[in-house]
Protein backbone atom coordinates (compact mmCIF):
# COMPACT_ATOMS: atom_id res chain seq x y z
CA UNK A 1 0.00 0.00 0.00
CA UNK A 2 1.52 3.29 -1.04
CA UNK A 3 1.37 6.50 1.02
CA UNK A 4 -1.62 7.94 -0.84
CA UNK A 5 -3.62 4.73 -0.38
CA UNK A 6 -2.64 4.59 3.28
CA UNK A 7 -3.83 8.18 3.81
CA UNK A 8 -7.14 7.43 2.08
CA UNK A 9 -7.56 4.31 4.22
CA UNK A 10 -6.73 6.23 7.42
CA UNK A 11 -9.09 9.03 6.40
CA UNK A 12 -11.93 6.58 5.77
CA UNK A 13 -11.29 4.87 9.11
CA UNK A 14 -11.31 8.25 10.88
CA UNK A 15 -14.52 9.22 9.07
CA UNK A 16 -16.14 5.94 10.14
CA UNK A 17 -15.12 6.57 13.76
CA UNK A 18 -16.48 10.12 13.70
CA UNK A 19 -19.69 8.90 12.06
CA UNK A 20 -20.07 6.20 14.70
CA UNK A 21 -19.57 8.73 17.50
CA UNK A 22 -22.06 11.13 15.91
CA UNK A 23 -24.62 8.35 15.51
CA UNK A 24 -24.22 7.42 19.19
CA UNK A 25 -24.69 11.04 20.24
CA UNK A 26 -27.72 11.35 17.96
CA UNK A 27 -29.27 8.22 19.54
CA UNK A 28 -28.64 9.67 22.99
CA UNK A 29 -30.17 13.03 22.04
CA UNK A 30 -33.14 11.32 20.42
CA UNK A 31 -33.72 9.36 23.61
CA UNK A 32 -33.47 12.54 25.71
CA UNK A 33 -35.92 14.29 23.40
CA UNK A 34 -38.40 11.44 23.82
CA UNK A 35 -38.00 11.64 27.60
CA UNK A 36 -38.47 15.40 27.50
CA UNK A 37 -41.61 15.09 25.36
CA UNK A 38 -43.10 12.55 27.75
CA UNK A 39 -42.15 14.69 30.74
CA UNK A 40 -43.71 17.81 29.23
CA UNK A 41 -46.91 15.92 28.43
CA UNK A 42 -47.01 14.50 31.95
CA UNK A 43 -46.31 17.87 33.56
CA UNK A 44 -48.91 19.58 31.36
CA UNK A 45 -51.52 17.07 32.43
CA UNK A 46 -50.48 17.34 36.06
CA UNK A 47 -50.62 21.12 35.94
CA UNK A 48 -54.10 20.98 34.45
CA UNK A 49 -55.34 18.64 37.20
CA UNK A 50 -53.39 19.80 40.24
CA UNK A 51 -54.96 21.73 43.05
CA UNK A 52 -53.62 23.00 46.35
CA UNK A 53 -55.54 23.38 49.61
CA UNK A 54 -54.58 25.74 52.39
CA UNK A 55 -56.36 26.25 55.69
CA UNK A 56 -56.43 28.91 58.37
CA UNK A 57 -54.61 28.08 61.59
CA UNK A 58 -57.90 27.29 63.32
CA UNK A 59 -59.21 25.31 60.33
CA UNK A 60 -62.28 27.51 59.94
CA UNK A 61 -61.41 28.61 56.39
CA UNK A 62 -60.03 26.34 53.66
CA UNK A 63 -59.24 27.60 50.16
CA UNK A 64 -58.47 25.35 47.19
CA UNK A 65 -56.78 26.79 44.09
CA UNK A 66 -55.49 25.39 40.82
CA UNK A 67 -51.90 26.03 39.75
CA UNK A 68 -52.86 29.24 38.01
CA UNK A 69 -54.15 30.58 41.33
CA UNK A 70 -57.83 30.37 40.41
CA UNK A 71 -60.08 29.53 43.34
CA UNK A 72 -61.80 26.18 42.84
CA UNK A 73 -63.28 25.92 46.32
CA UNK A 74 -63.77 27.63 49.67
CA UNK A 75 -64.96 25.86 52.79
CA UNK A 76 -66.01 27.40 56.07
CA UNK A 77 -66.25 25.95 59.55
CA UNK A 78 -69.14 26.66 61.92
CA UNK A 79 -67.23 29.23 63.99
CA UNK A 80 -67.31 31.76 61.16
CA UNK A 81 -70.90 32.60 62.09
CA UNK A 82 -69.63 34.52 65.08
CA UNK A 83 -66.86 36.35 63.18
CA UNK A 84 -67.02 39.92 61.98
CA UNK A 85 -67.25 40.15 58.20
CA UNK A 86 -64.01 42.11 57.93
CA UNK A 87 -62.16 39.49 60.01
CA UNK A 88 -63.58 36.69 57.88
CA UNK A 89 -62.64 38.51 54.68
CA UNK A 90 -59.10 39.06 55.97
CA UNK A 91 -58.83 35.37 56.87
CA UNK A 92 -60.03 34.27 53.43
CA UNK A 93 -57.53 36.59 51.72
CA UNK A 94 -54.69 35.32 53.95
CA UNK A 95 -55.53 31.66 53.32
CA UNK A 96 -55.88 32.35 49.61
CA UNK A 97 -52.37 33.86 49.66
CA UNK A 98 -51.00 30.70 51.31
CA UNK A 99 -52.70 28.49 48.74
CA UNK A 100 -51.36 30.56 45.83
CA UNK A 101 -47.83 30.44 47.28
CA UNK A 102 -48.05 26.64 47.57
CA UNK A 103 -49.43 26.38 44.04
CA UNK A 104 -46.58 28.53 42.74
CA UNK A 105 -44.00 26.27 44.41
CA UNK A 106 -45.64 23.16 42.97
CA UNK A 107 -45.70 24.67 39.47
CA UNK A 108 -42.01 25.60 39.82
CA UNK A 109 -41.19 22.04 40.97
CA UNK A 110 -42.97 20.63 37.93
CA UNK A 111 -41.07 23.02 35.65
CA UNK A 112 -37.76 22.05 37.28
CA UNK A 113 -38.62 18.41 36.81
CA UNK A 114 -39.17 18.91 33.10
CA UNK A 115 -35.97 20.95 32.81
CA UNK A 116 -33.87 18.43 34.75
CA UNK A 117 -35.07 15.57 32.57
CA UNK A 118 -33.57 17.34 29.55
CA UNK A 119 -30.16 18.08 31.09
CA UNK A 120 -27.25 15.72 30.51
CA UNK A 121 -26.81 13.70 33.68
CA UNK A 122 -30.07 15.07 35.04
CA UNK A 123 -32.34 12.92 37.15
CA UNK A 124 -35.14 11.79 34.82
CA UNK A 125 -37.49 10.89 37.68
CA UNK A 126 -40.10 13.49 38.62
CA UNK A 127 -41.43 13.50 42.13
CA UNK A 128 -44.95 12.11 42.28
CA UNK A 129 -47.74 14.65 42.55
CA UNK A 130 -49.84 14.65 45.67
Amino acid sequence: MDIAERRRHDSLAEDALVTSELEARLRDLTGRLGTLRRRVASASGAIGRATVRAASDDGEVTVTVDLSGAVVGIEFGPAIRSMRETDLAAMVVAVYGRAVAQASRLAADLGACVRDAALPGGDPACPPLA
